[in-house]
C-alpha cells in the first residue's frame, strides 16, 4: 500500500514539476495533492483503492507524521543565521497577532452572550494551538488534568469533545 501510494504520488510530483512555467511555481506539490484527489472525486480509481488508502490513513495518521516532518525539515534545512534573524524579526508582529486575535475573539464571544472562560478555553484556545482539528487533541490532554478535567467535563461543551 505505501509503496503503491509513494510511486504515484511521486509520478503526479514530477508531472507537475515538469509542466512549463508553473513547473517552478509549485506546480509539482499541487499535482502530488489535486490529480489524486480529482480521480477520487470523478471515480476513476477503483473502490478498492480508495477505501483501502482511506483505512490506511485513518487507522495511522501518517498525515500527521507527514505534515510534521514537512515542518522539520523546513526548518532544519535553512541557514542558523537567516533562521534567528527571521525569528527575532517576526517576533513581535507574531505577538501582537496573538493578542489581537485573542481579544477579538473575546469581544465576539462576549458580543454573542457566551460565558468568558468557554468563549477562551472551548473556542480561541483550541484555535491558537494548531486549529480545529488538531485543537481537539489539546482538549485530550487537558481533560485528564485538574482542574480542567472537571471544567471541561461539567460544561455544555463537553459533548462536542468525544474523549
Amino acid at each position: 500500500m505505501v509503496a503503491t501510494l509513494a510511486f504515484f504520488g511521486f509520478a503526479c510530483g514530477e508531472f507537475g514539476k515538469r509542466l512549463p512555467l508553473v513547473g517552478k511555481l509549485g506546480a509539482a506539490a499541487i499535482c502530488a495533492t489535486f490529480i489524486p484527489s480529482a480521480l477520487v472525486y470523478y471515480g476513476l480509481l477503483p473502490d478498492v483503492v480508495v477505501e483501502s488508502t482511506t483505512k490506511f490513513y485513518k487507522s495511522t495518521n501518517i498525515l500527521y507524521l507527514y505534515i510534521c516532518c514537512i515542518i522539520v525539515g523546513s526548518i532544519m534545512s535553512m541557514n542558523r543565521t537567516t533562521l534567528i534573524q527571521g525569528f527575532l524579526r517576526i517576533f513581535f508582529p507574531m505577538l501582537c497577532g496573538e493578542i489581537v486575535g485573542m481579544l477579538v475573539g473575546m469581544g465576539v464571544g462576549i458580543a454573542l452572550g457566551m460565558a468568558p472562560f468557554q468563549i477562551f478555553f472551548f473556542i480561541i484556545l483550541p484555535i491558537m494551538a494548531g486549529g480545529v482539528g488538531w485543537g481537539k487533541g489539546l482538549f485530550r490532554c487537558l481533560s485528564v488534568t485538574p482542574p480542567f478535567s472537571i471544567w471541561i467535563r461539567g460544561s455544555p461543551w463537553a459533548g462536542y469533545y468525544r474523549w
